[in-house]
């Protein structure tokens, strides 16, 4: 029973060791995952707080984009006008591929005309053509 009873005790000692070895390292887990966890609450924080400053800069900037537009403020800055000048343009390329068209300045409407009398176009003939296009020979 000598050879049991150690038997018994080497496997309750190595039980425990193991137990003791999955504690010890589920601590140094958890220590790193709140290490982790805290340094993404950071990375997220510093995210939206760059995002905030962006959309601020945004409103400032379209702020005074109006006001220049509008003459109520006049820039004399070369660079300021230059980047104005390229947000009318990217906007005016947004609202033909939108189909707003570009904004319309006001425009003085012309004199009064009798309408022409259009005659009715008829619809052309549509030409007879292949479904399989033709292959080039080289």
């Amino acid at each position: 029973m000598d050879i049991l009873d150690g038997l018994k005790k080497d496997i309750e000692a190595g039980i425990k060791q193991g137990v003791d070895a999955v504690k010890s390292t589920a601590a140094i887990v958890r220590e790193k995952a709140e290490e982790l966890s805290e340094k993404g609450k950071t990375q997220y924080y510093i995210y939206e707080l760059k995002n905030k400053k962006q959309k601020q800069s945004a409103a400032v900037g379209e702020k005074l984009r109006q006001l220049v537009k509008t003459k109520k403020m006049k820039i004399s800055n070369p660079d300021l006008k230059k980047l104005l000048s390229a947000v009318d343009k990217t906007d005016a390329a947004l609202a033909k591929l939108e189909g707003k068209g570009a904004p319309a300045a006001p425009v003085k409407e012309p004199a009064k005309k009798k309408p022409a009398i259009k005659k009715p176009k008829m619809p052309a003939k549509k030409a007879a053509t292949s479904a399989v296009p033709e292959k080039k020979s080289n």
